[in-house]
């Protein structure tokens, strides 16, 4: 938290399962992409936080689960999302749309997850990166603490009735 080190973490827990799942946008489009992808949770009830990336030419939008999940089912709702991000902008090359973390369903035996990138590296949160913004401003939080403290949690009921959800029609804006 300092910024003397870059920590990556990994979503993957040994029985498959996750507390969080992020989708990863990179280039000149990511932010817009990632904006709509925020919006498209929200829009089916589920909680979203978006955060500029150590880059800055980047974003992540982290969904968190208040008990572990399968990994499986938090990827199923991460791609039903970047579906309805793509009908939401009404078009999306999805070029910016990098993957999700965790990156699979099921960890090979012995094997290894992928790794993000933490939020809030001390040196480029100094920078205004890493950090997670306000979505009425695209600022940063003031008190990103505070702010991550209060966001909500997905319910591991609350994902398995998503499951069964028929997703929303949404009108399509702008190109």
């Amino acid at each position: 938290m300092r910024g003397h080190a870059f920590i990556g973490q990994d979503p993957m827990r040994s029985d498959n399962t996750c507390h969080y799942l992020a989708a990863d946008f990179d280039g000149p489009a990511a932010v817009l992409d990632a904006l709509a992808y925020t919006k498209a949770a929200r829009s089916q009830g589920v909680p979203a936080a978006l955060e500029l990336s150590q880059s800055g030419r980047g974003a992540h939008v982290w969904i968190f689960f208040a008990a572990a999940v399968r990994a499986d089912l938090a990827r199923a709702l991460g791609t039903a999302l970047i579906h309805e991000a793509s009908m939401l902008r009404g078009w999306m090359e999805l070029t910016s749309y990098d993957r999700l973390f965790p990156n699979q369903d099921v960890l090979p035996a012995g094997g290894f997850g992928n790794l993000i990138a933490a939020p809030l590296q001390g040196k480029r949160r100094r920078d205004g990166l890493t950090t997670f913004l306000d979505l009425s401003t695209l600022e940063p939080h003031a008190d990103q603490w505070l702010f991550l403290s209060t966001i909500d949690r997905l319910s591991p009921s609350e994902l398995a009735r998503y499951r069964h959800r028929r997703p929303c029609r949404v009108e399509a804006v702008g190109h």
